[in-house]
């Protein structure tokens, strides 16, 4: 039962997180990129603020913790952000969604050679299928738009997120999934403040009820609710089988943007829409089922 809410958790996220792509197609023509991260990350912070004041009664975390929290909401949110974001302007999207479709590929090496986990038939052919389907998606990227430094850039935002699912581990034991949220969403406002003091000259903007209702889904869903679902099926599934979820937000965002923006898909886009959803169930549900994994309990959160 676990494990089919931790699947479904991790197929809301990519859902969200597709979809998001959409409503940041809409503001980034009005709104810099940095502030509207910090205005995502300040009303999330909000909502899970009030949510976890509701639901738990201690909100403090204890000081031994600190540096972990601190560590994994600077690199897991702020800086990552910053790599990508960067990354792409020097790239195109199309490369930079298949360095970062290789996240799988890197959390299962890293699996292997520091955590010293046993490489399973299941996973290796998961992963396989996953950034072939990646692949497909994306499609054939632009040669002349392969920027070494934004190359570079986006491996360390792939790279980030690996650190990220892997420094969030020891916090499962002593935290709810909402308490880690809530608090690794505070610290990246606060970082993320620094970063649009530095970066801009106003923080105030002007925007129309269409523009704020993308923002606020933003924030709730994309940055709050997002997250939320992400940490509780890291927390049951694993990194690695958690991370294959990663590929299938580009599908997402192509069936949305189909939907809203009708953008043609290719027959090859569909045939690797399939294959991913092939590599989630066999890197996911299969692997699930043939190995038993100890999960700290989580009454907060269900």
């Amino acid at each position: 039962m676990t494990y089919n809410k931790s699947f479904l958790a991790a197929s809301l996220t990519t859902f969200i997180w597709g979809f998001s792509y959409i409503s940041t197609k809409v503001l980034v023509y009005s709104i810099s990129p940095y502030l509207l991260v910090f205005y995502r990350f300040l009303i999330s912070s909000a909502f899970l603020l009030i949510l976890l004041k509701l639901r738990e009664k201690k909100l403090h975390i204890r000081l031994v913790d600190l540096p972990r929290f601190l560590f994994t909401s600077i690199i897991g949110y702020t800086v990552y952000f910053l790599l990508e974001s960067n990354g792409i302007k020097l790239t195109s999207a199309s490369i930079a969604s298949i360095i970062i479709g290789t996240i799988p590929v890197l959390s299962l090496l890293t699996d292997v050679i520091f955590f010293k986990n046993r490489l399973t038939g299941v996973k290796l052919i998961s992963v396989a299928l996953s950034f072939a389907g990646i692949l497909m998606v994306i499609g054939n990227p632009t040669v002349d738009r392969i920027n070494p430094l934004g190359v570079l850039l986006v491996f360390g935002a792939a790279s980030c997120w690996i650190f990220f699912n892997y420094m969030n581990q020891p916090l499962y034991f002593n935290y709810s999934t909402l308490a880690i949220t809530t608090w690794q969403t505070l610290i990246a406002l606060v970082s993320m403040l620094f970063v649009v003091l530095i970066k801009e000259k106003n923080l105030l903007i002007s925007v129309n009820s269409e523009q704020f209702l993308h923002i606020v889904f933003l924030g709730l869903a994309a940055s709050a609710g997002g997250f939320l679902f992400y940490i509780y099926a890291l927390k049951n599934l694993g990194v690695v089988a958690t991370t294959l979820f990663v590929n299938f937000i580009p599908v997402t965002t192509m069936l949305t943007g189909r939907i809203f923006l009708n953008e043609h898909l290719t027959s090859l886009q569909w045939i690797g829409g399939f294959i991913i959803v092939i590599s989630l169930y066999t890197g996911s549900i299969l692997s699930s089922k043939n190995s038993v994994k100890t999960v700290p309990k989580d009454s907060k959160t269900g």
